[in-house]
């Protein structure tokens, strides 16, 4: 009503004010109907976008001298541990018996990694591969296939047999290829202690949701320790605007 008692001079500012006024009711209007709508109000968001992995191409590796600076390991204690971990891994010598694969080589690169980084992970990383690399040389080489109870041609036992995920962590026994960890330990591999609490590498929002923007009934986080089972579960706590200030100046103080 406003626009047809004004001055033509004004007419078109005021029109431009009410065209606003529309595109502000009608963008509020979609905020206030955002539940009702399955596209928008959802908890299927990437969340991750701030999780990038950044491949410091710029980087070059510093190759330290025997022993190493930081933990002191010599040449001589470098190649006991990663023979060590070849040489316990009982499929090395098989796969080095049936297939020719040189399993010093792989001590050799081993090596390196340690006088690089000093993580004597790398010895497990070794035997990794000695499993890899045999893993793949009994399944392409059907010649050595054997046929199984059911009739069927099967990779050769006195491989599969031995084929257990990273050699059960060295914390248990691999019997027809699945680990018997020891006591205390669980997973596939044998690789997480029970009761040890998961480790959060990453929560979006510090774990924080809004129900005004989106149900709140998942997340997405990345961890470590994480034990694959059904009895797995999140708690989520509810709060209120009062709680959730004091929350956030605790999170940022």
């Amino acid at each position: 009503m406003q626009i047809g008692m004004t001055h033509s001079g004004d007419g078109d500012t005021l029109l431009r004010a009410s065209k606003n006024n529309q595109c502000a009711r009608r963008r509020k209007r979609d905020v206030t109907d955002i539940r009702n709508d399955p596209e928008l109000y959802t908890d299927d968001l990437n969340e991750l976008d701030n999780y990038e992995f950044d491949p410091q191409i710029s980087f070059v590796p510093v190759v330290n001298d025997w022993p190493t600076p930081n933990f002191g390991i010599t040449e001589d204690g470098a190649r006991g541990i990663c023979q060590e971990a070849v040489m316990n891994l009982t499929l090395a010598t098989t796969c080095r018996d049936v297939f020719g694969i040189d399993i010093f080589s792989k001590v050799a690169s081993c090596m390196a990694d340690l006088q690089v980084t000093e993580d004597i992970s790398y010895a497990l990383s070794a035997a990794d591969e000695i499993e890899e690399e045999c893993s793949e040389l009994a399944y392409q080489n059907t010649s050595l296939y054997e046929t199984n109870e059911d009739g069927v041609a099967v990779p050769p036992a006195i491989i599969t047999s031995q084929l257990c995920p990273r050699q059960c962590s060295q914390r248990g026994e691999c019997v027809n290829g699945t680990c018997q960890c020891k006591e205390g330990y669980t997973s596939a591999d044998c690789s997480m202690q029970v009761g040890r609490a998961p480790q959060t590498l990453f929560l979006p929002a510090k774990g924080l949701c809004d129900i005004r923007h989106r149900p709140c009934m998942k997340a997405t986080f990345i961890a470590d320790g994480l034990i694959d089972s059904e009895n797995l579960t999140c708690r989520v706590t509810q709060v209120s605007a009062p709680r959730l200030r004091e929350k956030e100046q605790s999170l940022t103080g």
